[in-house]
């Protein structure tokens, strides 16, 4: 919805107000969403992009993609072992926070990292061999290339 909303008509304001709070709800409860918009164009505009603009918001959808039923039983031995189980996820961090609370992987204590955090801790940590925060979003595919590779290669932890 974040991203939507700034190409929606001014019209759409309350519609789309609504329409965060709805997906906030439906994120937290575990879920993924998607929103649809359109906008009629008697052809294609040039720049093309220009087209992204003036959106009419027409609703959301809700998708229910749970854990796999053997997720939270292999997080709780990882625990039992002494290992810190990390999820990486690309979902908004309210699902990811559902998900691996879900599973077991986050706790009271724990929380989702996102955003310049996480991008502050990829690079100040990942090479220095400090474990992940339990719960962090995947790296944009610019910094995918810095993120992982020094850890593993030092030999500190395994991903």
């Amino acid at each position: 919805m974040d991203a939507l909303v700034p190409l929606l008509r001014p019209a759409d304001a309350t519609l789309a107000q609504d329409a965060r709070a709805v997906a906030a709800r439906w994120a937290s409860e575990g879920y993924r969403i998607l929103a649809f918009a359109d906008r009629d164009l008697p052809s294609m505009p040039e720049p093309v992009a220009s087209a992204e603009a003036g959106l009419h918001l027409l609703g959301l959808v809700a998708m229910a993609d749970p854990p796999r039923p053997e997720s939270a039983a292999a997080v709780a031995a990882c625990h039992r072992a002494g290992v810190a189980p990390v999820m990486i996820t690309g979902d908004d961090a309210r699902t990811a926070n559902a998900v691996a609370r879900r599973v077991g992987v986050l706790d009271g204590a724990g929380g989702v990292v996102t955003g310049p955090s996480s991008h502050a801790w990829t690079t100040r940590s990942w090479s220095s061999g400090s474990p992940p925060p339990p719960c962090t979003p995947a790296p944009a595919p610019s910094r995918s290339s810095a993120s992982s590779p020094p850890g593993r290669r030092a030999g500190r932890w395994s991903p």
